[in-house]
């Protein structure tokens, strides 16, 4: 196989091989532009500078890594602020278990939702804009935006429990010192594929790593505690779609299974439909899920109370013209789109 998706994975590896490293100088600036549209630069450029071959993008790796430093002095002082008035918030999904640019931050914002983004303003961030489930406000000196988030979900609809992960909070360490307070490498995960197949409706090579470097930190004896968080929070349908990509991707390049992720699927099991259309276009990415899998996904859902009464209020606020007027075009817009 010889495709952008198979040589950027060859290149960059697996946390579960040792190092395999291949490089046609040639496609260095193909797979670049390449690791962009799939949210990984950085990681791409760290990997090739590892290869002795670089040279044409020192710069651009070292301002990369810079914008990293920026970007995670702006979350410590976000989180000062909050850590002040005493919200009681976590990161999640934003933060990689790899170093890696990123375009927003997440916080879930476990209590006084409405004084957190009063709090914001008053410290002089921009509210960019305002949703039924979170609110996004610009770091304008570091140019960076925040995801302040009430309950997890897309429009009006939850499909994250934040309820259900309250005592799955850590203190995560960051690259330039500190801590700051994130979900655990299991629910982070979880809310990492539920992001993948039920908002964004697509898979990326940025979430084939974190989800990699995660199930390197969850190992085997966490597989148990992974299946029954994945069952509480009624993700066993994307958990299926996405960690059967994972391991196909995984199995195609490296010709090993991850012994964390076959240990899940195999009880767990997969969903064929979307093994088969990765296949089908030779580890295309970033792939599309299937409106099957996001209807299965979104029907496993309203099996739980409080994503069960979020339908009904999307459901009813359709009714409303300028609801659907601002809702449809958005919609339309995110089914087209070829990458997030």
């Amino acid at each position: 196989m010889d495709n952008q998706t198979y040589n950027i994975i060859q290149v960059i590896g697996s946390p579960f091989i040792d190092s395999n490293n291949e490089l046609d100088r040639l496609k260095i600036d193909e797979l670049y532009e390449f690791s962009k549209k799939n949210r990984m630069p950085l990681l791409y450029l760290k990997s090739i500078s590892e290869l002795d071959v670089q040279d044409k993008y020192k710069k651009e790796y070292i301002y990369l890594i810079d914008r990293w430093s920026e970007i995670e002095g702006s979350i410590k002082k976000v989180l000062e602020i909050l850590d002040r008035e005493k919200i009681m918030y976590t990161t999640f999904k934003s933060i990689k278990p790899y170093r890696e640019i990123t375009v927003d931050i997440d916080l879930l914002i476990l209590d006084c939702y409405e004084r957190a983004v009063k709090v914001l303003k008053k410290s002089g961030y921009v509210l960019l804009e305002r949703g039924p489930l979170s609110s996004t406000f610009r770091d304008q000196e570091v140019k960076i935006d925040y995801d302040i988030y009430d309950e997890v979900g897309v429009s009006q609809i939850i499909y994250y429990d934040k309820d259900k992960v309250r005592e799955q909070i850590i203190d995560k360490p960051l690259l330039t010192g500190g801590y700051i307070k994130s979900l655990s490498p299991v629910t982070d995960l979880l809310a990492i594929i539920a992001h993948s197949v039920i908002k964004e409706q697509m898979y990326i090579i940025a979430e084939y790593y974190s989800t990699l470097f995660y199930l390197e930190r969850i190992g085997v004896k966490g597989i148990e505690s992974f299946l029954k968080m994945s069952e509480q929070l009624g993700l066993n349908t994307a958990v299926k779609a996405h960690l059967g990509i994972t391991y196909v991707i995984h199995k195609l390049v490296h010709d090993v299974e991850p012994l964390p992720l076959r240990g899940i699927i195999s009880k767990l099991g997969y969903n064929g439909l979307e093994i088969q259309r990765v296949k089908e276009s030779q580890l295309k990415m970033p792939h599309k899920f299937h409106p099957i899998t996001l209807i299965n996904a979104l029907s496993e859902k309203l099996r739980d109370p409080k994503s069960r009464r979020s339908f009904s209020e999307q459901l009813i606020n359709m009714m409303s013209p300028s609801f659907t007027m601002d809702f449809i075009p958005k919609m339309l817009s995110h089914v087209k789109r070829e990458t997030y």
